[in-house]
């Protein structure tokens, strides 16, 4: 059992040093070179290699953001997505990413930056989260997975809290924008919480996990309910991921 974990692992290993080889020593992910830590899972830089990586997310980025209005982002993770939003946005339009897992801040930061633009950009070490000024944030062994709250078998970190108004308030001046949001079930809080930060949006791309507001007897029709509070309607959606608009 052991040989054949060898073999396996020894047989990743040559996969990604042959991609790295053929596209220059860096990852690619729709055209914009990105940085991917060693410690990422073999079967997330397989999707990279093939493109596949948050799929549904990038399509609707690619129809739906509007090049002229500032971004947020709500999750920056590794930054791929970061990158593709960076390299939408017209010139002088600024981009403010939020993450985090401390362990990724490195990366998400270089890739955010990978169009070109990062003057423009800003990677803030934070979790969105309401009632208090730091949260518990559980990290996965390999350090790409994580959420709020403690969780058994993952690594508990405490990071600072920022909720979506100050984000608002301090990065955009209260302006219109556009919201992407991949928080792991953290957006329920969002739209729960958050009527005046979200009150200025004008789009949103947001993955929804309705098997993580199941832990907690939410639904996905609940978080559809407070998204039409809020004044918002869907415009489209691909797999697990909204475009939502006010109407």
């Amino acid at each position: 059992m052991n040989l054949l974990r060898k073999l396996k692992d020894m047989s990743r290993r040559m996969r990604v040093a042959l991609y790295l080889a053929t596209h220059g020593g860096r990852f690619s992910h729709g055209g914009l070179p990105v940085e991917i830590p060693d410690c990422v899972a073999f079967s997330v830089k397989k999707q990279i290699m093939r493109g596949q990586y948050e799929e549904p997310e990038c399509r609707l980025v690619r129809r739906h953001l509007d090049p002229g209005l500032p971004v947020i982002e709500l999750g920056g993770s590794l930054g791929v997505v970061s990158a593709l939003i960076n390299s939408r946005l017209e010139a002088g339009t600024t981009l403010t990413v939020v993450e985090a897992n401390p362990q990724l801040l490195h990366a998400c930061r270089t890739n955010a930056a990978a169009a070109g633009h990062g003057e423009r950009v800003e990677v803030v070490h934070a979790a969105v989260a309401y009632g208090s000024d730091t949260v518990s944030f559980a990290v996965s062994a390999d350090s790409l997975s994580g959420r709020l709250g403690a969780e058994a078998g993952k690594a508990s970190l405490e990071v600072p809290a920022v909720t979506l108004s100050q984000l608002v308030e301090s990065r955009v001046g209260g302006r219109a924008y556009s919201l992407v949001m991949d928080i792991e079930g953290a957006e329920y809080d969002v739209f729960a919480h958050d009527a005046g930060g979200l009150s200025s949006c004008r789009m949103a791309i947001v993955e929804v996990h309705p098997h993580i507001y199941a832990r907690s007897g939410q639904s996905l029709d609940g978080f559809m309910e407070l998204v039409s509070r809020a004044g918002f309607e869907v415009l489209e959606r691909d797999g697990d991921s909204l475009v939502l608009v006010h109407r």
